[in-house]
C-alpha cells in the first residue's frame, strides 16, 4: 500500500457557471409577458411544424389551454370551499327534535307535580286557610304555560279521536 501523496500538483479544473434551464436567475414564477422575446420565439424550436400549428390554434381558441397549475389550484379551491360549507352546515339532524321533546317532557313533569301539589292542598282542606299565600310573576307564567300545554294535549287527543273515527268509517264502508 502506498500512502504517499504525489508532490506533483494537479491543475484546478475550471468550472463553467451553470445557467438555469430557462435562462432566468431566480426561482420565482415568471409571467409570460416578462419573458424576453428570444425565449418566446425559441419556445417552439424543437417541435415539428404541425405540432406548432396545433399549439398555436389551441392557444388562439383558448389562451388558458396550457395553464394546468391554475386550473388545478381552482379545482382544489372549489373542493376546499365545499368541505368548509359542509363543516359550517354540520348540525345534528335530530337535535332540534330532542331539545323540543325534552322541553315537553319537562313541562309534563311540572304539570304532574302541580297536580300532585293541588291534590295535597285539597286534602289539607281548611288547615292553612287563615295563612297568607304568595304567588310570584314567574310562577304565574309557569301556570299559564302549563294551562296552554293542557289545552294543546286536549286538542291533540280530539284530533286523534276524529282521525280514528274516520279510519273506522272508511274501513267499514
Amino acid at each position: 500500500m502506498n500512502f504517499y501523496v504525489s508532490a506533483k500538483a494537479t491543475a484546478p479544473v475550471k468550472k463553467r457557471p451553470l445557467s438555469s434551464v430557462f435562462n432566468v436567475d431566480s426561482d420565482e414564477d415568471v409571467d409570460e409577458k416578462t419573458l424576453p422575446a428570444h425565449l418566446q420565439k425559441n419556445s417552439f424550436k424543437g417541435i415539428k411544424r404541425q405540432a406548432r400549428i396545433d399549439i398555436q390554434r389551441a392557444l388562439e381558441d383558448d389562451p388558458t389551454v396550457y395553464q394546468y397549475d391554475e386550473v388545478y389550484d381552482d379545482m382544489k379551491q372549489t373542493k376546499q370551499n365545499q368541505i368548509s360549507e359542509k363543516k359550517k352546515d354540520k348540525t345534528s339532524k335530530y337535535a332540534k327534535n330532542l331539545i323540543r321533546n325534552a322541553a315537553l317532557r319537562k313541562l309534563e313533569n311540572d304539570r304532574h307535580f302541580e297536580r300532585k301539589c293541588q291534590r295535597e292542598l285539597e286534602e289539607e282542606g281548611d288547615e292553612f286557610a287563615d295563612k297568607e299565600t304568595f304567588v310570584t310573576s314567574s310562577y304565574k307564567k309557569k301556570l299559564a304555560e302549563l294551562a296552554e300545554l293542557e289545552d294543546e294535549i286536549k286538542r291533540k287527543a280530539e284530533k286523534r279521536k276524529k282521525y280514528r273515527l274516520r279510519l273506522c268509517v272508511d274501513t267499514t264502508a
